[in-house]
């Protein structure tokens, strides 16, 4: 492709894209955009298949490092992991541009719903299951739930195997009579996530979290619900804090989980929750501003080349009169 004409960018997306990117960018000339989605070496620690200090994490470590030193501008997944991607020594001395692109929601097709919620307090759970996503906690934060309102029903909306989800949902005390699992298609997922009244995401505690950009949050949010959530995932506990969209677990005892149960009850009753939620969504999560942003980085790296080839030019210039 590269011989039909000259690519004036790699956008290289995940961390084996940023390894081809690295790779590609140099043959082609082009400039390279790194667009990490997450510290993948530290999240392969935290879900279990690497330890921490092994051959693969310290090789995996050398090869991001080496993405972000060569990168002419990086795109990170929130503003907590932009600080630390702009720490780097090398990032720092080059001045390389980092902007964040969080993982963005169709704003258009996850809408509030004007369905009335049930007299159960139905609580929903949407995506990966296993690993970093501590789905046995989910089970006994519902449990005790259950105890402290009564009737609650937990909906689980995903594509992995049942027996991985009814397992982790069973260890973690959850009775098999108030949950619910269905695979849901995109398109389908407003329709089943209108039926609940707040999502879940357990996440572990690790290396890796605060760099993670959780799409099923910017949905919930969309949808007009608040989220239920484990400490120090993205930049979420900032924006709960700052517009009260939500409800962060903190530990997980049964004193802790009491206590969020309590704490979400009077959310819930806020009559301008939805609302907060929505515009939640909008400020953080909208594709729109997102492509904006991305878009302007393009930009940016264009002008930059642009100037540079102007300077070079000139000095040729002055060095023939």
């Amino acid at each position: 492709l590269s011989l039909n004409g000259r690519f004036d960018i790699v956008h290289a997306r995940t961390f084996i894209g940023g390894m081809m990117g690295l790779a590609i960018a140099p043959l082609t000339g082009a400039k390279l955009i790194y667009h990490n989605e997450g510290f993948y070496p530290d999240e392969q620690v935290d879900g279990g298949v690497w330890r921490a200090g092994s051959t693969p994490h310290r090789v995996a470590r050398w090869l991001e490092r080496r993405m972000y030193s060569n990168a002419d501008a990086i795109i990170a997944m929130s503003q907590r992991g932009r600080k630390e991607i702009e720490a780097l020594t090398a990032v720092r001395r080059r001045g390389t541009p980092v902007v964040v692109v969080p993982s963005c929601v169709d704003l258009e097709l996850f809408r509030t719903s004007s369905q009335a919620p049930s007299g159960v307090m139905e609580l929903v759970y949407s995506g990966s299951v296993g690993g970093r996503y501590i789905l046995d906690k989910v089970g006994r934060f519902v449990s005790i739930a259950k105890e402290v309102v009564g009737e609650v029903h937990l909906q689980v909306l995903t594509r992995a195997e049942p027996s991985l989800v009814s397992g982790m949902l069973s260890e973690g005390g959850l009775r098999d009579d108030i949950w619910s699992m269905e695979s849901v298609a995109y398109r389908s997922m407003p329709a089943r996530l209108a039926k609940s009244r707040a999502g879940l995401f357990f996440l572990s505690r690790g290396l890796s979290e605060h760099g993670c950009s959780p799409t099923k949050i910017g949905e919930y949010w969309a949808m007009g619900m608040p989220v239920i959530t484990t400490p120090n995932v993205s930049d979420i506990d900032e924006i709960i804090e700052r517009e009260r969209v939500g409800v962060i677990v903190r530990d997980h005892t049964v004193e802790e989980y009491e206590r969020a149960v309590g704490e979400l009850m009077v959310l819930l009753a806020d009559p301008d929750l939805a609302q907060r939620c929505r515009h939640a969504a909008e400020e953080y999560y909208a594709l729109e501003s997102a492509c904006a942003r991305q878009y302007e980085l393009y930009l940016r790296l264009m002008s930059r080349d642009a100037k540079r080839r102007k300077e070079i030019v000139e000095s040729d210039s002055q060095e023939a009169a």
